[in-house]
């Protein structure tokens, strides 16, 4: 993610070697990278210097009632619930970020009584913090708070019922709370800032437009007035789907898709795409 300047190719990325580049390779690698950010946020705000090296072996957490435990998948021992869990269906998904906990060797948090589960990263995220743009922000748990429609996160439009950092005026979940406020993006030259409700923002991938009452946090050029919504950023080059057996890969142009004889069309909803925008696309079905 964090590219050598040997990697570039553009004069204007020489000195930005040290940003975020997207988009990831592929939904693993954002999750990693996801977790990095969170990470960095979390350390930022750690008092106790030797938890960062050394995690403790049970925690308690604010969002959960019960004591949580220290686990790894590859242990060679584990609590009936998790084997169960990993039996069920081999995926545990962290209840503060709502993504997959790695099935290498990621540490993370468990409630031997309940199906609840923190990577380490965001057991350590703080209860409250200053962000850039929306100001200080305090946790907020969507699934006790919020049971029935989660909270809506202002940067990648989604919703959800982990953890939110939030005030009177935003809501942005840990992931997105914790993106640099700068990154490099290979659909621009320049590097891209994140901004708060431009007035002439239109999404340079999606092609749509904020409602005019919405609050939102996106990145941009405003020398070249090139945006992003944070939710477009944030896709991954490769993504794999059960209709096709093949990987789609995120086509930030049609020139990239060589020898396509015919208009592109959504094999989901039967739509034509508009192929300006950004789409996925299976090069060896051609769909």
């Amino acid at each position: 993610f964090w590219n050598s300047v040997n990697d570039m190719n553009d004069e204007a990325d020489w000195g930005h070697s040290n940003l975020m580049h997207f988009p990831a390779h592929d939904e693993a690698s954002l999750h990693k990278a996801m977790q990095q950010c969170i990470m960095k946020v979390a350390n930022a705000h750690q008092h106790d210097s030797a938890n960062i090296a050394e995690p403790s072996p049970y925690i308690k957490h604010w969002a959960h009632r019960h004591q949580l435990a220290l686990r790894n998948k590859n242990a060679t021992t584990s609590t009936p619930n998790l084997s169960c869990k990993l039996a069920e269906t081999e995926i545990l998904i962290c209840d503060g970020c709502i993504k997959p906990i790695s099935l290498l060797d990621e540490l993370f948090y468990e409630c031997n009584s309940c199906n609840f589960f923190l990577h380490r990263s965001c057991s350590q995220f703080p209860e409250e913090f200053e962000h850039h743009l929306a100001g200080k922000l305090g946790r907020e748990f969507g699934r006790e708070d919020h049971e029935l429609d989660g909270l809506k996160c202002q940067a990648c439009g989604l919703s959800g019922n982990g953890i939110f950092m939030t005030n009177k005026t935003a809501s942005l979940d840990i992931c997105c709370a914790s993106l640099p406020r700068m990154i490099k993006h290979e659909a621009h030259r320049h590097p891209l800032s994140q901004l708060k409700n431009p007035d002439d923002f239109f999404c340079k991938a999606c092609l749509d437009q904020p409602e005019t009452n919405e609050e939102t946090i996106m990145y941009g050029c405003e020398r070249c007035k090139f945006y992003l919504h944070i939710g477009c950023v944030i896709k991954p080059r490769l993504m794999n789907h059960r209709w096709d057996p093949h990987p789609l890969y995120l086509i930030l142009s049609p020139k990239n898709v060589a020898d396509h004889p015919h208009e592109f069309e959504c094999e989901l909803c039967s739509t034509q795409i508009n192929p300006v925008a950004w789409f996925y696309h299976c090069s060896v079905c051609d769909l």
